[in-house]
């Protein structure tokens, strides 16, 4: 029963593993399909096909007669675009006086008076 080495059994050969194919079950549901295209395809061919009639007017269109009239020129037009108007009050404010900055005397805040205001730099 042992190797003879440390008391350790000596253990069956396993048989080697036989390599298969994979079975996916697509491939047996594309197979299946593919036997009912084959059979339904085998049904058609004992029928026999039979084709409608065709029209004249399919056949041979009638083509419509194109007569050239000249065209009166026109002037072009820029359109009217808001952006346009815009800028035309934009510009109209910008060049109209305003009588109220006139009148308002400008009033600045008085310098203040001892040593706390002094320039640094000044000095050369």
């Amino acid at each position: 029963e042992s190797a003879g080495d440390l008391g350790v059994p000596r253990g069956e050969k396993k048989q080697r593993t036989e390599p298969r194919t994979f079975e996916v079950a697509t491939d047996r549901s594309g197979e299946r399909m593919r036997q009912r295209e084959q059979r339904d395809f085998e049904r058609e061919e004992g029928v026999q096909f039979k084709a409608r009639p065709v029209s004249a007017a399919v056949l041979h269109p009638r083509v419509p007669e194109h007569r050239l009239t000249p065209a009166n020129p026109t002037i072009p037009e820029s359109p009217l675009l808001s952006t346009k108007l815009r800028g035309d009050m934009a510009r109209s404010r910008s060049q109209a006086p305003v009588e109220d900055e006139k009148a308002k005397p400008f009033e600045a805040r008085p310098v203040p008076a001892g040593e706390a205001f002094h320039v640094q730099g000044s000095e050369g």
